[in-house]
C-alpha cells in the first residue's frame, strides 16, 4: 500500500513540474508580447487566463499531495523505511528540488513582467497625459488668437 501512496506522491511531483513549465511558458510568451512596439493586449490577457487555469491545477495538485504524504510521512521518515524506499526518497527529493527551481524561475519570470507591464502602464499614462497637455495648449492658442482678431470699431465715437 505504501508503495502505491509514493507512486502517487511520485506522479503528483512529476506533474505538477509539467504545470510549472507550461506556466514559465506562459510567462516567457507575455515577456515577447510586452517586448514588441505594440502590445497585443487580447493576446497577453489570454496568456494571463491559461495561467490562471493552471494555477488552479497547481493548487490542486500540492492539496492532493499534502493529503496523500500526510499517509505516508511517517513511514518515509522512519529509519525502516527510509532503508526499505531509500530509491523512492531520493528520486521524490530529486522532483522536490526540480519543482523548487521551477518555481523559482517562475517567480522571477513574472516580477520582470509586473515591471514590463508597469513601465507600459506608465508610458500609456504619459501618453495621455502628454495629449491632454497638447489639447489644452491648443485650445487656450485658438482661444488668444479668436481674441487677437478682434478689433474694436475705429470710427464709432464713444460720446454722447
Amino acid at each position: 500500500m505504501e508503495k502505491q501512496y509514493i507512486t502517487i506522491l511520485t506522479e503528483s511531483l512529476q506533474k505538477k513540474s509539467e504545470v510549472l513549465s507550461q506556466l514559465i511558458d506562459n510567462s516567457r510568451k507575455q515577456a515577447e508580447l510586452l517586448k514588441a512596439d505594440r502590445v497585443d493586449w487580447d493576446a497577453f490577457d489570454q496568456r494571463t487566463d491559461a495561467k490562471s487555469d493552471l494555477i488552479k491545477e497547481l493548487n490542486g495538485l500540492d492539496q492532493g499531495f499534502e493529503s496523500v504524504f500526510s499517509h505516508v510521512s511517517e513511514l518515509l521518515q522512519s529509519p525502516e523505511g527510509k532503508k526499505l524506499y531509500a530509491d523512492q526518497i531520493r528520486g521524490l527529493q530529486a522532483l522536490v528540488t526540480e519543482v523548487t527551481d521551477k518555481s523559482i524561475e517562475l517567480q522571477a519570470d513574472e516580477a520582470r513582467n509586473k515591471t514590463a507591464v508597469e513601465k507600459r502602464f506608465q508610458e500609456y499614462r504619459g501618453g495621455i497625459r502628454k495629449g491632454r497637455t497638447s489639447s489644452r495648449v491648443a485650445y487656450g492658442y485658438y482661444q488668444n488668437m479668436n481674441q487677437m482678431n478682434y478689433l474694436p470699431p475705429q470710427f464709432l465715437d464713444n460720446k454722447k
